[in-house]
């Protein structure tokens, strides 16, 4: 499983004046934890995580709310959503 993050750059702002937002990706071992961190996540006001599954051959992405991570139909920071962004990965065999 493949995990990607982003979150809120504390006092930088991007070209129109919005929180600055950056994407870390990170690959992970089989026995991730990834799931089980999310309090963790949250706690550091990540906004999204992207969470990437060549197992399931799926795509999660989560959106920070007050209620904790709920799923996203689109990325903050592009276009994508987790169904197109599935369908674009040349899936390892």
């Amino acid at each position: 499983m493949v995990s990607g993050v982003s979150g809120r750059t504390e006092g930088k702002t991007g070209p129109s004046g919005e929180t600055a937002r950056r994407t870390d990706p990170a690959r992970v071992s089989p026995d991730d934890q990834t799931w089980e961190k999310l309090d963790s996540y949250a706690a550091h006001h990540v906004d999204e995580l992207l969470i990437v599954d060549p197992e399931e051959r799926r795509v999660h992405w989560l959106g920070l709310t007050g209620e904790g991570y709920q799923p996203r139909e689109r990325s903050g920071l592009n276009e994508l959503g987790p169904d197109e962004l599935a369908r674009r990965i040349d899936w390892p065999a």
